[in-house]
């Protein structure tokens, strides 16, 4: 903690010598310990911030020759190191040298006020931001400190270190600070309800989420007590509380006691949330949806009282609340439309993660409001984006508004800077970046007439799209036969949609990993791979299996998966079909797809091609108009469809003639 660094701390003798040793930026021996012991007793005496900086002034060994000015933040240091912050400090100061002047000073003050005293130091020590001298203030009162001080203590220590990730390393590992949890767990035990202890219990549970010391002993012990005392905690304590467990641990499941707050805070805090504010309402919902715990009434009150309050929501309440409602899969379109239209007001204030939580949250709830997409994507181009915000800003774009100008204006403008932060994304980030350019590229989604969506985007965008992806294959390459099923569908299919070289590496990656999760993959997905494949060539091995995969569960497929099924027919073979067919016609053209395909692939039929044509594939079978080519087998499939819609304009007839008869 000792800003000009330098020397280098001896191992610990023991007991006081420990706690002196550990403040000290220097080697310490028993020849000066005797000394410092002295000055110690010195600092406890004293009642004024103004008297510790004096005594911290006398010792700049201790605090490497800095100590902290009592105006205006001033740093101050006099010749010979001395210095004072009051008229006749130096005599002040060697007045209380003496082992009775400390004594008479501490014993005079009475229970209530000595504690006051301490309090009064820390919160000096604090407002001076001398993070140092309250660690030294710490130090020299912890024995006599109450669970008030304790808490205190840690929970300026936690405000002076919130936004330093190197101050909040150094913390976790001082001596200073261990001690000071070891006697806040001390306390804790001993602890009787009074005034005091719910502000207590919610300081010292917002310090550890802060500082991030997961201690299990000292945050079971806080939410024993909460639990005791959930009655009287205030809205802004009850909401701290709840929002540092959380915190602390997250989605990874929480301790049988902390769920017991989770509960008794959902029933008690329905009861009167007309007093909480909307920051406090918005960290209670970003708790419950961070743990996973799904509470529908309380949501519903809270998204009541949020509209009423709404006009005092700032930038991070509307952000977390938002993600939360949307997280917790709990839709309020009321709720956001005037979210969004304050948002809209102050979209200049926002920063870039408040920015992509709220459109993730908005996407992932289906809420469309196209101003707040726009001015978002504006603001956004001034920012510096990280690869968590860059990748959540397309994939909302993309969710809601796929086919929109703004997502491809999106496309076009968030690759370039996505390509920059490539090495520093994580796997779920890369993820969602393909599953943007996948609903990008998938035009028309259920009702599609077309295979192959990439071929009618503009120039632009299959241009941005395309250079991203070949930047791209070497992390696809080595990641392929990781990906989760949903990312590996998105992968495979903008793959397909862009044409990459087909006698690339990447190529024969995709084809051995469709063949091999085939029989895993859900039929929604199987539809969509199924659709990308015949859109570009025919990977013979693939399309069987994934066309052999739904003959053989034909049965079990759902009507929206027909429905997409059929239009896919329709689609690969149009202009010669012309209208869907029945479901016994589809199921044969299922099977012949997995049968007849190895032979158009490999032309094992016999079939004579020109030299110019190569190997057959289904990127000949289907042009880029979509028109369905003239070669044997594939005429064969057309067949097999077309006929079936010939019979069934001949039952109509006949049909006609009986209602004739």
């Amino acid at each position: 903690l000792n800003s000009q660094g330098g020397g280098t701390l001896a191992p610990p003798l023991s007991g006081e010598s420990l706690a002196l040793r550990a403040s000290a930026p220097y080697p310490l021996d028993e020849r000066n310990l005797h000394g410092l012991r002295r000055r110690r007793k010195v600092l406890r005496a004293m009642a004024t911030m103004s008297d510790i900086q004096m005594a911290a002034a006398a010792q700049p060994q201790l605090f490497g020759g800095r100590w902290a000015g009592s105006q205006g933040g001033e740093r101050r240091r006099s010749a010979n190191g001395m210095a004072s912050s009051t008229p006749g400090g130096h005599k002040k100061l060697a007045a209380m040298q003496g082992p009775k002047g400390c004594n008479v000073a501490v014993a005079g003050a009475s229970d209530k006020a000595f504690p006051r005293q301490i309090n009064n130091q820390i919160i000096a020590a604090a407002n001076n931001e001398d993070i140092v001298g309250l660690l030294w203030v710490i130090e020299c009162n912890l024995p006599d400190m109450n669970l008030v001080n304790l808490s205190t203590s840690i929970h300026r220590l936690a405000k002076l270190a919130a936004t330093d990730g190197q101050t909040r390393s150094l913390l976790s590992s001082n001596e200073v600070v261990r001690a000071l949890l070891i006697s806040i767990q001390s306390k804790l035990v001993q602890a009787r309800v009074d005034s005091n202890l719910q502000q207590s219990l919610s300081n010292i549970a917002w310090s550890f989420a802060t500082l991030q010391i997961e201690d299990a002993n000292v945050l079971g012990l806080v939410a024993d007590l909460a639990l005791k005392v959930i009655g009287g905690f205030k809205s802004y304590e009850v909401s701290t509380l709840i929002w540092a467990f959380a915190k602390l641990y997250g989605n990874e499941g929480l301790p049988s006691s902390a769920k017991r707050v989770f509960f008794v805070a959902a029933n008690q805090s329905s009861k009167d949330l007309q007093s909480f504010s909307f920051r406090s309402l918005a960290n209670i919902v970003w708790a419950y949806a961070t743990v996973g715990a799904r509470h529908f009434r309380l949501f519903t009150s809270i998204a009541l009282e949020m509209i009423r309050t709404a006009e005092s929501a700032n930038c991070q309440g509307i952000a977390n609340t938002i993600w939360a409602f949307s997280t917790a899969g709990h839709s309020d379109h009321k709720l956001f439309d005037i979210l969004t239209e304050a948002a809209l007001r102050i979209i200049n204030d926002f920063k870039a993660q408040e920015l992509s939580s709220m459109l993730w949250g908005l996407a992932t709830n289906g809420f469309v409001k196209e101003t707040l997409f726009t001015v978002a994507l504006q603001t956004a181009r001034t920012m510096e984006l990280g690869p968590q915000q860059l990748a959540n800003i397309l994939w909302a774009c993309a969710k809601v508004l796929p086919n929109h100008a703004l997502t491809r204006r999106a496309v076009v403008e968030l690759l370039p800077r996505i390509a920059a932060k490539f090495l520093a994304f994580k796997p779920q980030e890369v993820s969602s970046v393909m599953n943007a350019l996948a609903k990008v590229a998938s035009v028309g989604s259920e009702d599609a007439t077309i295979l192959n969506g990439a071929l009618i985007l503009p120039p632009c965008v299959y241009q941005s799209i395309s250079a991203f992806l070949r930047f791209a294959t070497p992390w696809l390459e080595e990641h392929l036969h990781t990906l989760p099923s949903l990312t590996f569908t998105s992968v495979v299919c903008v793959h397909e949609f862009f044409d990459l070289e087909q006698d690339g590496r990447l190529c024969q990656l995709v084809e051995q990993q469709v063949v091999a999760r085939s029989n895993t993959l859900p039929q929604a997905e199987i539809l969509q791979l199924l659709r990308a494949l015949l859109s570009s060539r025919a990977s013979s091995q693939a399309v069987c299996a994934l066309a052999g995969n739904l003959a053989c569960n034909f049965k079990g497929l759902q009507p929206k998966e027909i429905r997409q099924l059929k239009q896919l027919a329709v689609a690969f073979h149009r202009p010669r079909l012309q209208s869907p067919p029945d479901e016994e016609r589809l199921y044969t053209w299922c099977l012949t797809l997995a049968v007849k395909m190895p032979e158009i692939a490999q032309s094992s039929d016999g079939e004579t091609l020109t030299e110019d044509e190569g190997p057959l594939s289904l990127g000949a079978c289907t042009g880029p108009t979509g028109e369905a080519e003239s070669t044997q087998h594939v005429l064969e499939l057309q067949d097999s469809l077309a006929k079936g819609d010939e019979d069934d304009d001949d039952d109509d007839d006949d049909d006609d003639d009986d209602d004739d008869d």
